[in-house]
């Protein structure tokens, strides 16, 4: 590997820096009716690196960006890794409290926010006293006294900055994950994770400089801020960035030429068929790559998207851990519902649950990974980073399995694993059977406490439009297919599953909201 510390080459920014000496007038990003060509990017990152730079900002620093998906992130994003500071990507969707705690913990110099998002968070004192805000105008909110405003800061920096140099293991991002369920916990990524992410997108997916690439996922969340954002930058294409999923917009998009590949989550794709329009299909079949990640592709929703729209939604498999992307269900060997082989400079493995003995069967153990991609560590927590890489291995705490083609396949989370009676349940498994009832749309299985059997095991459920199915009659249809240990103890139906903005569904949530069971059928005999 060529030694990038001399040099500003590894540097992410430079991702766009170099477009803008090569392709100056190619179009770089679009948001709405604007767009920017690389040059007018690579100018607006200078000038934030500038504003950052005098207001005290130096490499290693950590700048905490929490904004949505609006051309301000990207920008703030790429200023950020242009002085060698460090990106601390939170969630917009969290309590003001998640939100707080992670950027206290991170402890940035400079907070970048909106004016709506500024005044949710005054109340939680988010900043430590050294930080500064910088606040993105909003709509017609008032511009706070206290902070500083993005717009004058930018109009009055100038348009020229040298990119630091970086080694390859600097920091560059930290992300926080987690925050709806426990304390959240900062992911610290390396530009050589960011890259290698970047270049294996590019590699895998085809993206190429006449790609315009839809970006709906979050930009703070991995997904949407290396392997789309990051990704489409390397390949030299147009991030068409939305604020939010708009299904119509994605496709006047697709008719106009402007979107030509559409990463997504299952979510998306399942709005975009529920558009029961000729156009709507017509629109879909003019795009070169759809992909799918985050959460599972449901095998009934890939197929009525191969059938209507005529291509296949391919997949992968990483988490934030991963950078994300680990794995690739590809192009010239698709195997529907696996997670995919291990794409090129990444190895991954089955491991035994309890003894970490590498398997080398098809036995169900935790999938390992280990390669560029693998993050440095969660930011300020020694402990649980020598947790998740032992052995040389990053723990991922997902069970899977390899097939004899080298395939592997998703069984469960780890603590998701469900121990009814001494027995253990995996979820997915009683999710499929429950999907394969014609009235059901959506599923999912998860774990309540027992006093007698320890666990008990339930499922919610979303019925397909102008479909019906009685809790009695899923119940039946589960019992003629699964063990009786399997069998939900209650089967919940719902109009909607909570989900992340990812479009994983939120099982604590579910288990918090679940009605009271004061008999719940037994799952087994119980022994006296």
């Amino acid at each position: 590997m060529a030694d990038w510390s001399a040099h500003s080459g590894y540097n992410v920014a430079n991702l766009v820096a170099s477009e803008a000496l090569t392709r100056p007038d190619a179009p770089a990003l679009r948001f709405e009716s604007r767009s920017w060509t690389y040059a007018e990017l690579d100018e607006e990152a200078a000038r934030a690196a500038n504003a950052f730079r005098a207001l005290g900002v130096r490499a290693g620093d950590r700048i905490a960006i929490l904004l949505p998906n609006i051309p301000a992130f990207v920008i703030a994003y790429l200023g950020t890794l242009r002085l060698g500071a460090i990106v601390v990507s939170v969630s917009t969707a969290w309590p003001a409290s998640d939100a707080a705690r992670a950027i206290a913990d991170a402890a940035p110099r400079i907070v970048v926010l909106t004016t709506e998002l500024h005044e949710r968070l005054a109340i939680e004192d988010a900043a430590p006293d050294s930080a500064r805000r910088i606040v993105v105008r909003d709509g017609t909110q008032q511009m706070p006294s206290d902070v500083e405003d993005w717009e004058i800061l930018l109009n009055r920096a100038v348009s020229r900055s040298p990119i630091q140099p970086v080694t390859e293991d600097a920091a560059a991002a930290i992300l926080y994950t987690s925050g709806t369920s426990g304390e959240p916990k900062g992911v610290a990524l390396s530009h050589r994770n960011v890259r290698s992410t970047a270049a294996a997108k590019v590699r895998y997916c085809g993206f190429h400089p006449l790609d315009g690439v839809a970006l709906v996922l979050p930009l703070f969340h991995c997904y949407g801020q290396n392997a789309v954002l990051a990704a489409t930058f390397a390949a030299g294409g147009c991030v068409v960035l939305q604020r939010r999923f708009d299904a119509a917009a994605i496709v006047r998009g697709a008719q106009a030429g402007e979107i030509t590949a559409l990463p997504g989550v299952p979510l998306v794709f399942r709005r975009l068929l529920d558009l029961d329009d000729r156009a709507v299909t017509r629109a879909m079949r003019t795009l070169r790559y759809v992909f799918s990640a985050a959460t599972t592709l449901p095998g009934q929703l890939a197929e009525s998207w191969r059938e209507r729209m005529g291509h296949t939604i391919y997949e992968g498999y990483g988490l934030t851990e991963s950078s994300p992307f680990a794995a690739y269900n590809h192009h010239q060997l698709y195997v529907p519902g696996a997670l995919g082989t291990p794409i090129e400079g990444v190895e991954m493995a089955i491991a035994d649950v309890e003894s970490e003995r590498l398997l080398k069967g098809s036995e169900v153990g935790e999938i390992v990974i280990r390669g560029p991609n693998v993050m440095l560590g969660y930011w300020r927590r020694p402990t649980e980073t020598a947790q998740a890489l032992r052995g040389g291995w990053l723990h991922t705490g997902d069970l899977g399995v390899r097939d004899k083609d080298g395939y592997y396949h998703l069984q469960d989370r780890m603590h998701d694993l469900v121990k009814v009676a001494g027995y253990r349940v995996f979820p997915s498994s009683v999710e499929l059977v429950l999907q394969s009832h014609p009235a059901v749309c959506e599923s999912v299985a998860f774990g309540v406490s027992d006093p007698v059997h320890g666990e008990l095991l339930e499922a919610a459920v979303v019925c397909a439009p102008g479909r019906r199915a009685s809790e009695h009659e899923l119940l039946a249809h589960c019992q003629s297919r699964l063990a009786r240990y399997q069998v939900p103890a209650r089967i919940h139906l719902r109009d909607e599953l909570p989900r992340n903005t990812t479009g994983k569904v939120l099982r604590r949530e579910l288990r918090d909201s679940r009605t009271s069971i004061t008999t719940p059928r037994s799952p087994l005999p119980v022994q006296h």
